[in-house]
């Protein structure tokens, strides 16, 4: 509970603020060899290798078994060929320093390179099964990489599970806090001014407004994607809409605009009521910069028939907008959903409910409360003989590699919304956003032909970041990586793309 109250913090502007931080800061403490096969898909852009991977391991063995009898096994996972060392006493071990298999593991942080401890088998002071063991850790290894993780299952609340190893630092010094909230009220983030801003960031009038028979007509044969501003998308692929978190409001918090609190400074291209007709919404969390009230009314006004696909527990919050159409899923759940479209061609939608990490919450009351996730929407068309389009959606997310990695293994991911915004300072924001340098990380990991930068240059989003920072870095950091302009794309709101 700690942990949320922490994170909780960059949501809030109160007057108790300053007492919260200080109240938290005080409370947080702190065999087989098959290496060869060791190239992660995302590895090209940061990980560790092989030799990497073993230096670390042998600086462990020198710190922590440098007086112990224990014997190493190396062993590469066959799915996601992650990197394993096993520590396990042998016969030479002291009787009381033999209880226990310590599993090491590279870690999913971009931010260090570095292992992980990240379990402790028992075994009881007894030798002999020792080798079983490791065999039934090696199973369990092999199991989670068939299958995406699930969330943790609380009676209240969801959790992030224990695999996501960047989800918290083990330690957050409270003077470093308590000198970041105070670097943020003391100097001020760079924001554009309006006429700036219509330079660098011009708001387009999207195709759809300009000529809705014409672009209805167009994406009935081909897909595109819209960025409408944030994390706000408009997927049309084969005749069949989708929007991701449909957010228009002025402010991105419950506070009214004249506390000046989570302001817009960029307006949305469109109006609600400008949209095409909706065939499904995909909603990530419940944040107010993902969960606007008002544009929600104004779908469902406009696309009563629409399905809104929304992770578990959400459906509460929107069951009082009197939608019809509800899909609540757990990470891993996939839906599928025929449409015909007015030639007779039947369009196919694929909606799978993927992991992310995050967290959610409405008010001081309720974080967690509700899950939260990523999404996969894959359209299949039978005039394009069932050849399909799949796009990836992250919704907000830190760094949880290992399911990207997934993702890029069992989907073909045509397009990818990865956010870049809001994420410094790095220490406090990783766990639950990713740098620009790690949203390209994540469109390599997910192997996306084509991917667009979202959840920037639209809200001040409370972090310490310039207003335009986020693309400068992408920019930088993709240029350093050696990704094209053209994989990696940034767009301005209203701009349209296809894939």
């Amino acid at each position: 509970m700690i942990k949320s109250f922490l994170i909780l913090i960059r949501k809030m502007k109160s007057v108790q603020t300053a007492i919260i931080i200080m109240i938290v800061s005080l409370l947080i403490i702190r065999g087989e060899n098959n290496f060869d096969k060791a190239n992660n898909p995302a590895n090209n852009v940061h990980g560790l290798s092989e030799s990497e991977f073993k230096s670390e391991i042998e600086k462990i063995e020198q710190n922590e078994y440098k007086n112990l009898a224990y014997t190493k096994d190396y062993f590469t996972s066959n799915d996601l060929m992650w990197k394993y060392a096993f520590f396990y006493p042998n016969k030479a071990t002291r009787w009381f320093l033999s209880e226990k298999i310590y599993v090491y593991t590279e870690s999913d942080s971009v931010l260090a390179k570095g292992v992980i401890l990240c379990d402790k088998i028992n075994v009881k002071k007894d030798l002999s099964n020792i080798k079983e063991k490791i065999e039934e850790k090696k199973k369990a290894i092999s199991d989670f990489e068939k299958a995406f993780e699930k969330p943790v299952v609380g009676k209240f609340i969801y959790g992030n599970p224990k695999s996501f190893d960047t989800w918290a630092p083990k330690f957050i010094n409270p003077i470093e806090l308590i000198k970041w909230q105070w670097f943020k009220f003391n100097k001020k983030v760079v924001f554009p001014t309006k006429e700036e801003l219509k330079t660098e960031v011009p708001v387009k009038t999207p195709v759809f407004i300009s000529d809705l028979e014409k672009y209805t007509k167009q994406v009935e044969k081909t897909a595109e994607v819209t960025w409408l501003g944030h994390a706000c998308a408009l997927v049309s692929v084969y005749g069949v809409n989708i929007i991701t978190d449909p957010v228009f409001s002025p402010t991105a918090s419950p506070m009214p605009v004249k506390m000046k609190a989570f302001l817009r400074y960029v307006d949305p291209p469109c109006k609600v009521e400008d949209l095409p007709e909706m065939h499904a919404v995909v909603i990530s969390h419940t944040h107010y910069d993902h969960f606007d009230s008002k544009a929600i009314e104004g779908i469902n006004k406009k696309s009563p028939n629409a399905v809104w696909y929304v992770p578990k527990g959400i459906n509460r919050l929107l069951k009082g907008y009197k939608i019809k159409n509800i899909v609540d899923m757990n990470w891993g759940e996939s839906v599928t959903r025929n449409y015909t479209q007015k030639d007779g061609n039947i369009s196919t939608l694929k909606v799978t409910c993927v992991p992310s990490q995050h967290w959610s919450g409405r008010t001081a009351l309720d974080p967690f409360k509700d899950l939260w996730c990523g999404w996969v929407t894959s359209v299949s068309s039978t005039e394009k003989k069932f050849q399909s389009k799949s796009v990836f959606f992250a919704g907000d997310t830190g760094m949880c590699r290992k399911e990207f990695i997934k993702i890029g293994m069992w989907f073909n991911i045509d397009m990818g919304l990865i956010p870049i915004g809001c994420y410094i300072p790095s220490n406090f924001m990783h766990p639950q956003h990713i740098s620009p340098k790690e949203a390209l990380v994540i469109h390599d990991s997910i192997r996306a032909k084509k991917s667009m930068a979202i959840h920037w240059g639209t809200y001040d989003m409370g972090a310490s970041e310039d207003f335009l920072q986020p693309r400068e870095d992408l920019i930088k950091e993709r240029s350093n990586l050696g990704i094209g302009e053209n994989k990696f794309v940034v767009v301005n709101p209203g701009e349209s793309i296809s894939f």
